[in-house]
């Protein structure tokens, strides 16, 4: 059953589906998004919390671009452009970091322009993917990382449902000081019931 479940995820990201919110378009990454990609990802504070550091130029970004359309090609990239309608400029992405078979569980990330913080909008499109992962995927449990000074991205996770989940100690050393990684998780059951 879940292999024929895995083989249906990997169809679906090799043509990646649209999604929308109130505000938000979550689409495929196009090479036309290369401009507002880059003009996000060379931001230090875009990534300062992130495991990849501030792009260097435009063409970085378009050899990134052109690389995630192969990745998307063979269905080993899970992640939407988030789209702002009322501008139509990509502002992040969103979606599945990795997909895990035999247990049905998937890891979340997200990345916004810190242009558009505050507004709700990490949120809104967590909860999308989130919705596309149980109803649609079949998933039986979420889970993301981040850093434990990431006070705005713990926030997200919370409000979208999360809880933080007990696991061993995890360090990773950014830009040279050592940070916690904490895991936060949401199962399926939580999600539903939390949507009655």
């Amino acid at each position: 059953m879940w292999n024929v479940l895995f083989g249906t995820i990997r169809k679906q990201f090799r043509a990646i589906p649209n999604l929308e919110t109130e505000r938000l378009y979550l689409r495929k990454i196009l090479p036309r998004d290369a401009e507002d990609m880059y003009e996000y990802s060379r931001d230090p504070d875009t990534s300062r919390f992130l495991l990849w550091e501030p792009h260097s130029s435009l063409s970085f970004t378009k050899s990134h671009i052109s690389y995630l359309q192969r990745e998307y090609q063979r269905a080993r990239f899970f992640d939407w452009a988030l789209v702002e309608k009322a501008s139509d400029k990509m502002i992040g992405t969103c979606g599945f970091t990795e997909i895990y078979e035999k247990t049905k569980t998937a890891e979340v990330g997200y990345v916004l322009s810190p242009k558009f913080h505050r507004r709700g909008l990490a949120p809104e499109a967590l909860k999308r993917v989130m919705d596309f992962g149980f109803t649609v995927l079949g998933l039986e449990a979420l889970f993301a990382r981040f850093m434990e000074e990431n006070l705005a991205s713990q926030k997200v996770l919370i409000r979208a449902g999360f809880r933080e989940m007990p696991t061993e100690a995890e360090t990773f050393y950014k830009r040279g000081k050592k940070q916690q990684i904490l895991t936060y998780t949401i199962s399926r059951e939580e999600y539903f019931l939390g949507k009655k």
